[in-house]
């Protein structure tokens, strides 16, 4: 599995697949960073060589330990290091000199300390270079790939999965992870890159175009650096059907600088991130509920070629928001063709409404749901649909009733086949979400989400992402530029109150 950076040339498979990999810092103490990634890597200790280094020697994790680099066997792939800021210099040069290829920085007051920590990182990382190697860090919380058994991200157990996570916040990263395992939802990597010191989130975004495992990328990031590059990156994810989703700080001057705190980063100017997301075809959103939300939406695969919305609700109050929002976002939640009413009126006994279709739960059973999605889903006129009310309302207050409970389920079951057989976008949003009829929907890639709004704008941005790749398909074919607008290095924003724009103007009239 070649990992290799085609942007800077340097190889990452040492980083993403390596075959041995000593952890320095390691420790028996579950408690201390160092004690927790040698203990996940203990775990999966059959799928590549491993050594603890610890300097006062003894058993860790009850493994022979040494206690030094210098002192292994033979020259590990990847080095963690799980040090004091005051001994990082040591054990990377130690590193260095036994041929390890790639370094994960578990470790912080480097960089994000002021002037004295970046020009530290800057003289170590030109050692190493010019050893030929590579590092994620410092201040990392460290990295995943399913796909290869790697396990080295402190306090995380990561399902695997099609969704790839790149972050500069450790505790976004986490929050990530709760929310997908909350819903079932797989990682194929997570690389945590506090200071960007070497690799940049650029040359990890090049990484994934041809990691199969990876269908989206989400992006946390306080630091884009160079606009162009990172556009360049994101557009090539994009055209090979790897759709990017990113959050970013920094659209005010308070939150920049929470960024230049936390990992000595300077947010990166709002206006001039947005022309570069829509030039590379990048989902940009706004919160960590909708960075999840939008990737799970896309993760299926299936992309909304227009922006007709067939909306089906259990109770006319649920309906009728549901076309509020969705027209507000500029969704078509219009009238349908005689044909389209005429096959879901065959599904039901009655039925209220030709757009949004509404049922009442207590005259109907609730397979339903499954029957009027079975019949839309391939109806002409209709781009994605729209399940909202109680699905799952037997399953999350009347569990004892097992029929109806069971029957509930295979209705979802029979969404979650309709969604698949035809490629048309189905989203779900329940008043029961952790319902086992919901669980049913996730296992089968039908998204589901609490809050209208939330599943809304997830179908929102399938339309972007479908315009997004049409556009890029044609610059492909010769049909349409494919040179990058004028984006120029996304600047940091400048120091006091100041709105996005007026810093572009500042800096204009310098």
């Amino acid at each position: 599995m070649s990992a290799r950076d085609a942007g800077r040339g340097r190889d990452l498979t040492p980083l993403f697949d390596p075959r041995s990999i000593a952890v320095v810092g390691a420790s028996s103490d579950a408690s201390k960073w160092g004690g927790d990634v040698a203990a996940r890597l203990a775990r999966g200790h059959d799928r590549r060589r491993l050594f603890f280094v610890n300097h006062r020697g003894g058993p860790v994790q009850g493994r022979e330990s040494y206690r030094s680099l210098r002192e292994l066997p033979e020259a590990p792939d990847m080095v963690i290091l799980a040090v004091p800021a005051q001994a990082f210099e040591a054990a990377l040069d130690d590193g260095l000199a036994v041929g390890a290829r790639a370094f994960v920085g578990i470790l912080a007051g480097l960089g994000e300390t002021g002037a004295g920590g970046k020009a530290r990182e800057r003289a170590a990382v030109a050692r190493l270079r010019a050893a030929g190697a590579v590092m994620i860090g410092p201040n990392c919380m460290g990295v995943a790939d399913t796909a290869s058994g790697l396990q080295a991200v402190a306090y995380l157990d990561l399902p695997a999965g099609g969704l790839a996570f790149v972050s500069q916040s450790g505790g976004l990263g986490e929050e990530m992870v709760m929310r997908a395992t909350e819903q079932g939802v797989g990682f194929s990597r997570y690389v945590t890159l506090g200071n960007q010191a070497d690799l940049t989130i650029t040359e990890v975004l090049e990484s994934f175009v041809d990691h199969e495992p990876t269908r989206v990328v989400a992006v946390y990031a306080e630091d884009l650096g160079d606009g162009r590059a990172f556009a360049r990156a994101a557009r090539d994810l994009v055209a090979s059907d790897r759709p990017v989703v990113l959050l970013s700080p920094g659209r005010s001057a308070a939150s920049a600088r929470v960024a230049r705190s936390h990992t000595g980063s300077l947010a990166p100017d709002a206006a001039v991130l947005d022309a570069a997301c829509l030039a590379a075809g990048v989902v940009r959103v706004t919160t960590i509920g909708e960075l999840f939300d939008a990737a799970v939406c896309l993760l299926p695969g299936r992309r909304m070629r227009g922006r007709r919305l067939a909306v089906v609700s259990d109770g006319g109050g649920h309906g009728g928001l549901a076309a509020d929002v969705a027209a507000a976002a500029g969704l078509d939640v219009g009238p349908l063709g005689p044909e389209v009413v005429a096959g879901v009126r065959a599904a039901l006994a009655s039925s209220v409404g030709e757009n949004p279709f509404d049922f009442a739960i207590g005259t109907v059973e609730p397979q339903a749901y499954g029957a009027v999605v079975d019949a839309l889903v391939e109806a002409d006129g209709v781009d994605a649909v729209l399940a909202v009310g109680q699905l799952g309302y037997w399953g999350a207050r009347f569990a004892h009733f097992t029929e109806q409970v069971a029957v509930e389920r295979d209705g979802a079951r029979r969404i979650g086949a309709a969604a698949a057989r035809s490629g048309t976008p189905v989203v779900v949003c329940s008043t029961y979400p952790r319902s086992p009829a919901a669980t049913a929907l996730r296992e089968s890639g039908v998204p589901v989400y609490h809050e209208t709004d939330a599943a809304v704008t997830a179908l929102r941005h399938l339309v972007a992402v479908h315009e997004a790749e049409g556009r890029l398909a044609e610059e492909r074919d010769g049909r349409r530029d494919d040179r990058l607008p004028e984006v120029p290095p996304i600047a940091p924003s400048l120091d006091g109150d100041v709105s996005g724009a007026e810093a572009s103007a500042a800096r204009a009239s310098r």
